[in-house]
């Protein structure tokens, strides 16, 4: 979880010039993708990787059709073979249909952080700096660097359903739990 870590290039199957009706099926995560993908709803989208889909068909003769999903339902949908011409955003690390057919060059680059609670913060060196301890991810998403730490039993996994549950449970674990996320969501998600 160190340095950072490449992601969000573009992951497109089948965009071809042979396209139906010159249609593009873009899959955005509900709730769980913000800054990335906003939506209210299913509705009204926005975000990073959303504002520069809208623009690269903007003016051309491509239709973008969004369908929202919770993200394993997502992910289900689009390892069934989900629309043609469909594209999300993913990353080499993820795994998946999220990491096949990446753009050559990164869009955006994250890296991750670890939030504790204001009433006991902790420093974070190394793994070892947590031992014993719980950390907080979100429901539906892998964390492939993490696994090791949590088969050892070096750090306890706990899995919550968004952004609230995690800063509920920091705040009333103290100096018990972190919260492993994007810096850029965390940012997003504190507004």
């Amino acid at each position: 979880m160190k340095g950072l870590l490449r992601v969000l290039a573009f992951s497109c199957m089948a965009v071809s010039a042979a396209t139906a009706a010159e249609e593009v099926n873009y899959y955005v995560i509900a709730d769980q993708a913000r800054p990335f993908q906003i939506e209210q709803q299913g509705q009204q989208h926005a975000g990073i990787v959303t504002d520069i889909v809208n623009a690269i068909f903007a003016n051309s003769d491509y239709k973008v059709n969004f369908h929202t999903y919770p993200f394993k339902r997502m992910i289900s949908v689009l390892e069934a073979g989900g629309e043609e011409n469909w594209l999300t955003y993913g990353s080499p690390d993820w795994g998946r249909v999220q990491s096949e057919n990446l753009s050559k060059e990164p869009i955006y680059t994250v890296k991750h952080v670890l939030v504790s609670s204001s009433d006991a913060p902790f420093k974070f060196n190394t793994m070892q700096d947590i031992k014993g301890r719980s950390i907080v991810l979100l429901l539906g998403f892998d964390y492939p660097n993490l696994m090791p730490f949590f088969e050892d039993k070096t750090v306890n996994e706990m899995r919550v359903k968004d952004y609230d549950a995690a800063y509920r449970v920091i705040q009333r674990t103290p100096g018990d739990t972190a919260f492993v996320e994007m810096e850029s969501r965390v940012m997003y998600n504190l507004k």
